[in-house]
C-alpha cells in the first residue's frame, strides 16, 4: 500500500484506523475490478472493518498521475510505484507480499501487522483448450528462455518482480485451485455469482 510522501498516515494502522473513522472517504487505485489489487483490499476491509473506495484504472501510468495529482489516497497495485518511491515521491506503508521485499526491508508486510491479506498476481499465459501439446511445450520453452535473459532481471528487479516459473500442468493446477479458493471472495463481494 503506497501513498504519497505528504500523506498523513505514517503506518498501515493510521490509514485502517482513518478508513474506520471516516468509512469510504479514502479511495484508492487499481487497474481494475477483480484485480488482484481490488481483491486483497476487499479482504482488508473485511478483516479489519474498514471502508474505502475503489477508483479502478486502466494501469499503472493512470493510477500514478492519480495519485501524483490528488485525485486518490493511495494505491493497492502492482509495483509499478517503486521509481517513485525510490524518488522520495511516494511511500510504502505495508507489502501485500508473503514475506518483506529485499529492495525494501524496513517495509513490514500485511500479515506482520496482523492483517491477513495478500495479493497474488501470478502472470501466465493461456491458450485454447484444443491448443496442441507440441505448441503449448513450444511457447513455454520460448518463454523460459526469455526469463534466462540477463537483461531481464534488471527490469524486473526496477518494478520488484520476481519471475514465478510453472510447467503448463503445474500453472494449470496453480489456477484451478485459486480460482476455487478465491471465489468465496468473489461471491461475497458481488464480483461472481454462486
Amino acid at each position: 500500500i503506497v501513498v504519497r510522501s505528504d500523506a498523513p498516515w505514517r503506518t498501515i494502522e493510521d490509514l485502517i484506523a482513518a478508513g474506520k473513522r471516516e468509512p469510504e472517504k479514502y479511495t484508492y487505485g487499481t487497474s481494475g475490478v477483480g484485480g488482484s489489487g481490488n481483491l486483497f483490499m476487499i479482504e482488508i476491509d473485511q478483516v479489519t472493518g474498514a471502508k474505502f473506495t475503489h477508483v479502478p484504472y486502466k494501469g499503472g501510468a493512470e493510477w500514478t498521475q492519480a495519485l501524483l495529482g490528488g485525485h486518490i489516497d493511495f494505491l493497492a497495485d502492482a509495483a509499478q510505484w517503486a521509481p517513485l518511491v525510490d524518488s522520495g515521491q511516494f511511500r510504502i506503508l505495508a507489502m501485500a507480499t508473503e514475506q518483506r521485499i529485499p529492495k525494501y526491508p524496513q517495509v513490514p508486510t500485511l500479515r506482520e501487522r496482523g492483517i491477513n491479506a495478500i495479493a497474488h498476481s501470478p502472470y501466465g499465459l493461456v491458450g485454447p483448450k484444443d491448443l496442441p501439446a507440441p505448441a503449448v511445450q513450444s511457447i513455454y520453452e520460448t518463454f523460459n528462455q526469455v526469463l534466462d535473459d540477463p537483461g531481464l532481471q534488471g527490469l524486473l528487479d526496477r518494478f520488484i518482480q520476481v519471475p514465478w516459473r510453472r510447467n503448463p500442468s503445474e500453472y494449470r493446477a496453480y489456477a484451478e485451485q485459486y480460482f476455487n479458493s478465491i471465489k468465496p471472495l468473489l461471491i461475497k463481494s458481488g464480483l461472481a455469482k454462486t
